[in-house]
């Protein structure tokens, strides 16, 4: 791999790693503890500032050329380490081992059945090479867990020594490359089905919301008794019956079964992302029908609301009771909730924006703020404390209009709330109270416990947030159109054009006192 420590040359340094990690009597030998687990990768990052370019490089600034050599400049790097290790005596292993403990969890699997660890220096350059062939890939990307594919490619390292693979300057990036397609071709669709607490009324027992379809809880085990079974009895005869148990007890607390399906990627990545598809639909959701009715609509692995609570008490004569009971956690809508939810001039643009997420289509900044701010929104709605759900509401809303401190939100929100600039004003100042309870809330003006104004103050910032999220969503092809950026840089011009309108609006009313 290039001239490096001791002079070493590319063909003599890749012939003794070929050797060690092909021959089975060396590879014993010279290992002086086989090992099990994986390495912990998380200890492998670099603690990077945002905007720093340490660890991962750019694409654009990087061609498929300056990759191969940087990752070549990796592997001479871990090569070198290797190689240092070989040379010391299996006493000096021991010794390096019990001065640097972290070093014997994970390394490199060998041929001879063993594994021979890596010094923490040589497992930071594989997980380098990892961010920066993930980093070339994009959108991809996502698809794939960092850790296994750091994992993965220390195998193909090792694979390609034992195959005779010549590595050099201008081919290193094939190990990762080769990595992926092993991975990529164990990746498959797979459907999710999560329980979820929706709405309580059941005369529509199938509705979809973007890419997510739910079906009433009889319904779905109805049409799919027959293959679940089938699962169940794959496992073994004396855990079938508690499989069973747990399966059907899970669900039935819950009367929807959400179901959505991931396109290929990582088995983890795929769980993921289908919890986070089914929490988006219900985050629309919640925005639309509001707290009042909406606040527990859920999915099974939100444990922020609890389903079901028993309460053991006793007295001092050490007599215990017991009680059990839940909340009602589905929404109480009327016949026509789903004609009306799905009416909204917005739903369109609601199923739009989920469908591109979810078939790992490009999302713009403008795009990822309306989803985190609709994420706070949410969280808002489900919050039982006053306060802290006023404080969610506003940190969704600064994410949609601001980008800087001090910017006025009050002025912002009254332009989007009011047609007639004489009710500007009116707006303007109810915003501006409802953000000094906000600050009152975050700087420690206000009594979490006694504050009479809670309530009111929290269902008024609900709707400011309603507001600015159904506005902002609005605004984003006129935003990409009217300032050509759906970036940062076209955000910032629609918020100046928002000041400007406000400015406008104190002067017309100025001119008419």
């Amino acid at each position: 791999m290039g001239a490096g420590r001791g002079g070493s040359s590319p063909s003599g340094r890749q012939s003794r790693l070929a050797s060690y990690l092909t021959d089975p009597e060396r590879g014993r030998s010279r290992v002086p503890i086989l090992l099990t687990g994986s390495w912990p990768l998380g200890h492998l990052r670099e603690k990077r500032r945002p905007g720093s370019n340490s660890g991962v490089e750019s694409h654009d600034r990087d061609s498929l050329t300056r990759i191969h050599e940087k990752d070549y400049r990796d592997y001479e790097f871990i090569s070198g380490e290797i190689e240092r290790l070989l040379k010391l005596s299996p006493q000096e292993l021991l010794n390096h081992l019990r001065d640097h403990p972290i070093e014997a969890f994970g390394g490199l699997n060998l041929p001879s059945g063993g594994q021979m660890f890596l010094s923490r220096e040589a497992q930071r350059h594989f997980w380098q090479i990892t961010e920066r062939g993930l980093n070339l890939m994009g959108m991809a990307s996502e698809r794939h867990n960092p850790e296994k594919v750091c994992e993965g490619l220390k195998r193909e390292f090792v694979t390609l020594i034992f195959d005779g693979f010549e590595l050099a300057s201008g081919n290193a990036h094939e190990v990762f490359s080769g990595t992926i397609r092993r991975i990529e071709a164990e990746h498959s669709t797979l459907t999710h089905h999560v329980p979820c607490s929706v709405v309580i009324h059941r005369a529509r027992d199938v509705f979809t919301v973007g890419p997510v379809t739910f079906v009433l809880r009889e319904k779905f085990l109805k049409q799919h008794e027959t293959a679940i079974r089938a699962c169940v009895q794959a496992w073994a005869s004396e855990v079938r019956d508690f499989v069973l148990t747990q399966l059907t007890g899970f669900y039935t607390d819950f009367q929807w079964i959400a179901s959505i399906t991931v396109p290929p990627c990582d088995p983890g990545v795929s769980r993921r992302r289908a919890h986070e598809g089914i929490q988006r639909a219900l985050d629309v959701f919640k925005l639309i029908v509001g707290s009042e009715r909406a606040r527990h609509v859920k999915q099974a692995y939100d444990f922020s609301v609890p389903q079901r609570h028993v309460n053991l008490i006793s007295t001092v004569d050490g007599v215990f009771d017991i009680s059990s009971g839940g909340t009602m956690h589905d929404a109480v809508v009327n016949d026509a909730w789903y004609e009306q939810v799905t009416s909204f001039p917005e739903w369109q643009l609601f199923e739009q924006l989920l469908f591109r997420w979810h078939q790992w289509g490009y999302l713009d900044e403008l795009e990822n703020r309306f989803f985190d701010a609709l994420s706070w929104h949410a969280d808002g709605v489900s919050d039982p404390d006053p306060g802290a759900r006023i404080v969610k509401f506003w940190t969704g809303i600064e994410r949609l209009l601001s980008v800087s401190a001090g910017s006025n939100l009050a002025s912002r929100l009254a332009v989007l709330s009011v047609e007639p600039p004489a009710d500007f004003a009116r707006k303007s100042q109810e915003f501006s109270k409802l953000y000094q309870r906000r600050s009152e809330i975050i700087h420690g003006g206000a009594h979490r416990a006694k504050e009479s104004w809670y309530r009111e103050a929290a269902l008024g910032t609900e709707e400011a947030s309603k507001i600015a999220l159904f506005q902002f969503l609005r605004a984003i092809p006129q935003i990409r159109c009217c300032y050509g950026s759906g970036g940062r840089k076209g955000l910032h011009a629609w918020l100046t054009w928002l000041d400007k309108i406000a400015k406008h609006h104190r002067r017309s009313l100025q001119q008419k006192t």
